[in-house]
Order: C-alpha cells, then structure tokens, then sequence
C-alpha cells in the first residue's frame, strides 16, 4: 500500500470516529429549573369588636353583616368597619349605628302592653289552668281553674263526705261544707283575677310615658285565705 492510501484510510477512518464522536458531543443538553416552592397564603387574622357590611343605609342601619374578619374579605366589606360598641338593636330587629334606632310611640307600647295582660288573663278562662289556685281557709292549697271547681261541685250535689286531692297532691276527707267552702273561695279568687286584669289594663290605657307601661307589674296574684 502507498503511502497515499494510507492517509486517505487515516483520514476516512478518522472522518467516521469523528462523525460518530462529534455526534454525540454536540447535542443539546436540556435544561431542567428547579420547581420553585408555592407560597402558602397567610391567614387573615380575626379582629374583635367590629362589623363588617355591606351597605349602611340612610336611616342608620345596617344591611347585611358579620364579625368574622375573614368572611369580610371574602365578601369585600373589609373597608365597611363601624365598632359594636357603636350600634344598638332596633325593635324591628335591625341593628343600627347607636342613636339611630327607632324609638317606639306610646300607643304602640300601650297596644303590646294590653295583648301581653291579655295573653296572661286569657290562660285563666281555661278548663285547666295549672298556675291556678287558692291557699284554703282549711288549711292548703287548691287548684282554682275551672275544671277543679267544676268537679267540687259535682261532689257537692252527691252530698256526701268526700276523698280530696289538693294542689300539692295531698289527699282530705272534707265534708259537704268543707266543700261548699272551697268552691266558694274558688269563686272569689276568679273574680279577684279579673279585677286585677282590669286594673293593669286601665294602668296602661291611662299611662302617658313609655317608661311607666314598661315598669308595670304583671303578675297576677292568687288568694289567700288561710290569714282571714
């Protein structure tokens, strides 16, 4: 072989390991980023003592509302910010920036003050009345409802002595008079309630401020007879 040939080999041989060589060289490498951490969101921290609103309307009230601090952000009220010690609850129901609440008028409180001793005197027109009763002149309590005084009478047309449960469950032999007495002070005890209804009921309709019907008493009182 001349030594022509021998550089052509060379260079062919040469050509093809450089070929395969460069190849794999010369490729592109990817480049692979580092994944970068999420930042977790910070939580809202609550504040004590406010409302958030959506709306405050012009006779002082407020419209939809929250204390939670997060739910206001939520809901974008973040900026709408009145302290609760600075609003005051309405008889309506609505809550309102503190003396914008409205006051109710004297016949209105006079028309809640009757149904009231109304709705009280009314459970006394009942058959069965379980906070009706009278402490005996014999002695103990009665039931005093109208279901209680119409079964005494039934034992007085027997005209008989007679086994009695009083109002704290305690059984009596009484006699026909024993009877008569209870059904008597029953009686009285009936009508003294409605002249007490009536009595609340001018105490109200004759009030001219608000604050005496809000001070009057309700409570009814049953007899006693045991002191007579």
């Amino acid at each position: 072989m001349s030594e022509l040939e021998n550089i052509e080999n060379v260079e062919q041989s040469t050509g093809e390991v450089t070929g395969e060589v460069s190849g794999e060289v010369s490729g592109e490498v990817p480049i692979v980023e580092e994944e970068q951490p999420l930042e977790e969101p910070q939580p809202i921290q609550q504040v004590d003592g406010l409302y958030y609103y959506d709306k405050l309307y012009e006779d002082g009230h407020l419209g939809q509302f929250t204390e939670s601090t997060a739910l206001a952000y939520a809901m974008g009220w973040q900026d709408n910010i009145i302290e609760q010690v600075n609003t005051e609850k309405g008889y309506n129901g609505w809550t309102y920036v503190k003396g914008k609440a409205p006051v109710k008028g004297l016949d209105l409180v006079k028309a809640e003050k009757l149904n009231e001793i109304s709705a009280i005197a009314d459970a006394f027109e009942q058959m069965k009345c379980d906070s009706m009763y009278v402490t005996s002149s014999l002695g103990f309590r009665v039931n005093a409802d109208r279901r209680s005084l119409q079964n005494i009478e039934n034992m007085i047309t027997l005209g008989e002595s007679q086994q009695f449960k009083d109002y704290d469950n305690t059984f009596h032999y009484l006699s026909v008079d024993e009877l008569k007495i209870i059904a008597n002070e029953i009686i009285i005890n009936g009508l003294n309630l409605y002249s007490q209804k009536f009595t609340m009921q001018q105490a109200v309709t004759s009030a001219t401020e608000v604050e005496a019907i809000a001070n009057l008493d309700l409570t009814f009182n049953m007899m006693d007879f045991s002191t007579n």
